[in-house]
């Protein structure tokens, strides 16, 4: 299962006739069966959380997936990632020392 607050891709499908299809959100919340989804800057009137749903099957992990329309990112997740991504990075690779970076 993937979790919550994981940046997903929306695959083709049958939910809001596919036009959601490539844009990036944010898993918000589970059902038996659908996923809640958080677009930037969208809001689903219709749900109480107002997120969009989609069948499970119909997203898939995304982090550094190109959207197929223009996405406002959500900068937040993705400056996590970059930070996660910068100074996780396994030893050898890039060690920092008294302030910078040294590559090896």
């Amino acid at each position: 299962m993937i979790p919550i607050d994981t940046i997903v891709s929306i695959k083709s499908g049958d939910e809001y006739g596919g036009k959601y299809t490539g844009k990036l959100g944010i898993i918000k919340k589970f059902t038996d069966d659908r996923v809640g989804v958080e677009f930037a800057g969208l809001k689903n009137h219709a749900s109480k959380y107002g997120l969009f749903w989609f069948k499970k099957e119909n997203v898939t992990p995304s982090l550094f997936d190109v959207p197929k329309r223009n996405d406002a990112i959500i900068p937040a997740a993705l400056a996590k990632a970059f930070l996660n991504f910068t100074f996780g990075a396994p030893q050898g690779i890039a060690r920092r020392k008294a302030g910078h970076f040294q590559w090896s």
